[in-house]
């Protein structure tokens, strides 16, 4: 709503009622408000600053041990094919399989597997690691009792916390890291997930194996076809091969290409980062606050009175 044109030299004038000159942004204004209330902004400042150093050397180290692997492939596979196909269906009730699809993401799934985890965690004995807040070593046994005790679905939660897995879809390797407060203890649990799961795939392919080779030799001799047998035993041969192979070959899954150590430094906190973020955050609220409250402390602005227009005639 705008008001009559006032007289002016150069032209008529027209005023917006509820705004002028003294509503713009003065930086002056402000920089006259954050001078008058120095003290208080410096000593905000300087107190979240002394909380944050208090915080950041009171979070605990935490180190982050890495492996580079590489998938391992197997070579044996490639020689069934042809076999496979002459077989059709019979290859399948045996259990094998054609090599067409990458093993990566199974062995990947199997690595983070809730029943991997938990037979890494009962085999190696991780459980008063994992919670030593809440285990007594001096009686060997929990400080709680009962349905309060860790559990193995805790010690898996735990450890996949603490656990990062991830494949580069270019080069193909996988990085393992695992977080822990000690950089010894997260080295050896990253070669005790390798080692893990390199003896779990070996297991798990020389078990197929056997049984395929068990159920080949069954076929063999209910078949009187020659050329039937000897496809078969082009099968047992494969299988047996496979099986011997598995049985001496320890990086059955991952080869290591980059051995996990302990580290030398601390992965977080990052403490220089934590007092320098609240610096700058102490200072933006304590400027903030200052000017919020300088504005609260002022009276009220009267409101303002409309131009005077020009009078009316007389009747």
């Amino acid at each position: 709503m705008t008001g009559p044109p006032g007289e002016r030299p150069g032209g008529p004038v027209y005023v917006v009622a509820g705004y002028g000159p003294e509503d713009e942004v003065d930086l002056r204004e402000y920089l006259r408000v954050v001078a008058a209330r120095w003290r208080y902004i410096a000593g905000f400042i300087v107190v979240c600053t002394l909380l944050a150093v208090g915080v950041a050397l009171l979070l605990p180290r935490v180190y982050r041990a890495t492996a580079v692997l590489a998938p391992v492939h197997d070579e044996n596979t490639g020689d069934l094919g042809g076999v496979m196909g002459q077989l059709g269906g019979l290859a399948s009730l045996a259990g094998l399989q054609s090599a067409t699809s990458d093993p990566t993401q199974e062995r990947i799934a199997i690595l983070t597997s809730r029943a991997f985890t938990t037979d890494l965690v009962r085999e190696n004995d991780l459980m008063p690691v994992l919670f030593a807040d809440r285990w007594d070593p001096a009686r060997g046994a929990w400080k709680e009792s009962g349905d309060d005790a860790p559990t193995p679905w805790d010690a898996y939660r735990k450890l996949d916390d603490l656990r990062q897995v991830s494949l580069d879809n270019k080069t193909g390797l996988v990085t393992l890291s695992i977080d822990w407060t000690d950089p010894e203890v997260a080295a050896r649990w990253v070669r005790l997930h390798v080692d893990g799961v390199n003896r779990r795939v070996q297991a798990d392919a020389v078990r197929e194996a056997e049984r395929s080779v068990a159920y080949l030799m069954g076929q063999v001799e209910k078949t009187s076809n020659v050329e039937l047998r000897e496809t078969l035993f082009d099968l047992v041969e494969a299988q047996t091969k496979k099986a011997m192979l598995a049985r001496v070959r320890d990086d059955y899954a991952f080869r290591v290409i980059d051995p996990p150590v302990a580290p030398d430094r601390p992965d977080r906190p990052r403490r220089r980062v934590i007092v320098a973020l609240a610096l700058v955050g102490s200072t933006l609220v304590a400027v903030f606050a200052a000017l919020v409250l300088e504005y609260l402390g002022r009276p009220p602005r009267p409101a303002p009175r409309p131009p005077a227009g020009p009078e009316a005639p007389a009747p």
